[in-house]
C-alpha cells in the first residue's frame, strides 16, 4: 500500500513539473513572438 502510494505521489509530482515547464516554455516562445512583432 505504501509503495503505491507513494509511486501514486511522484506520478503526480512529475505531472505537475511537467505543467510547470511546459507553461514556461510557452510564455516563453509567445514573449519570443511578441517581442520579435514589437521591434
Amino acid at each position: 500500500m505504501r509503495s503505491a502510494l507513494n509511486i501514486g505521489s511522484f506520478i503526480l509530482i512529475t505531472k505537475k513539473f511537467k505543467i510547470k515547464t511546459e507553461k514556461k516554455r510557452r510564455s516563453q516562445i509567445e514573449g519570443r513572438t511578441i517581442s520579435g512583432y514589437s521591434i
